[in-house]
């Protein structure tokens, strides 16, 4: 609710808060929020989450992760967003006791080395310009592999080879598309790479950011590379247009299929 009181300078607003009833479902330290628990468990191909900001979206996503098993991407609008999140997402994963590398830039060679811990969730921050980065830290280690890391497809293909326990990468649309196009090396081979490695989920955060070209781009990207995944999750403050919606739902078999969802708001 939204009460007004104007004077000759101002306008005073006064907003009600608002309140989301939480589940009896905890991940880790967190209870989850029922939107939260309901993303947890929900196995429909197309899942389209529309929350408030600051309401949980992120932990959801992570938490069907986790559940999952798989391995997964993520993609959100901005650079200066990875980062902040890809650490929120540590302390994540490290409230239920899971160990976790963080491959976020600036990197040194000591901690660019090979993780041969299974236990262990490896967060990944991809962006052309760090690829760059791993691939000259890496690039003699990696010929004891017999692999020559001369773009940057090798080096993605080189750290799902080489690397154990689960993963998750944390990119942005523009990659995204780079991938769709088959730009980075290996192409569509780089695609079923990731694929055989058990990258099974795809999930799009902040969606609501997109507009214009950025959305027709990502549209197209997804419109390309969905097959590769298992799962597509799109997370919204604002629910998309219906042609958006529409849209996506064309990725999956059937309506039972796609799971688009809101939290109740007190």
């Amino acid at each position: 609710m939204v009460q007004t009181r104007d004077n000759a300078n101002a306008v005073e607003l006064k907003l009600s808060p608002l309140f989301i009833p939480y589940s009896d479902v905890n991940f880790g330290k967190y209870r989850l929020l029922e939107h939260q628990a309901k993303l947890k468990d929900s196995k429909n191909r197309l899942i389209i989450l529309n929350a408030p900001t600051s309401s949980g979206k992120t932990l959801g996503i992570i938490s069907r992760i986790y559940e999952s098993g798989k391995n997964a991407i993520l993609v959100y609008p901005t650079n200066e967003l990875i980062r902040d999140q890809a650490n929120q997402i540590k302390n994540y994963l490290k409230s239920i006791n899971v160990p976790v590398k963080l491959f976020i830039p600036p990197l040194e060679e000591n901690e660019a080395h090979i993780n041969s811990n299974s236990s262990v969730f490896n967060l990944f921050v991809f962006n052309s310009i760090i690829l760059d980065e791993i691939m000259e830290l890496l690039a003699e280690k990696a010929k004891e592999f017999n692999i020559l890391l001369r773009a940057k497809g090798d080096v993605i293909k080189y750290l799902l080879m080489t690397m154990r326990g689960r993963k998750i990468i944390l990119t942005n649309p523009d990659s995204i598309f780079l991938l769709s196009r088959a730009e980075y090396k290996h192409g569509f081979n780089l695609l079923r790479e990731l694929r055989r490695a058990n990258f099974s989920i795809i999930a799009f955060d902040e969606f609501h950011m997109y507009s214009g070209v950025a959305l027709a781009n990502m549209l197209i990207s997804l419109r390309r590379i969905h097959q590769y995944f298992d799962q597509i999750i799109v997370s919204t403050a604002t629910l998309p247009h219906t042609h958006v919606i529409e849209y996506l739902a064309r990725f999956v078999d059937s309506e039972k299929d796609v799971f688009t969802f809101s939290p109740k708001v007190y």
